[in-house]
């Protein structure tokens, strides 16, 4: 019985967790410019995402430092489910 109701808590302690996405999500990518030449130095990159009514929902702007074209940021936010 003590084992059922320790498990009953703990799943009741994570279902408010599965309700949001994680806060974080680390992405990479390389840049290239018209040339096709990989960008280098310090360049302002900003992230959005939007929803199928093209609603803006979330964005993010990153100072990063691209080396050989290549960046990568750590991306925070949370959404949650049935908003």
């Amino acid at each position: 019985m003590t084992r059922s109701l320790l498990l009953s808590i703990v799943m009741l302690a994570l279902s408010g967790t599965a309700l949001a996405v994680p806060g974080q999500l680390a992405h990479q990518g390389r840049l290239l410019d018209a040339d096709e030449v990989p960008l280098d130095g310090v360049h302002s990159l900003h992230f959005a995402l939007y929803d199928d009514t093209d609603t803006l929902v979330w964005e993010e702007t990153h100072t990063v430092d691209i080396i050989n074209g290549f960046y990568r940021v750590l991306l925070r936010f949370i959404f949650h489910c049935g908003r």
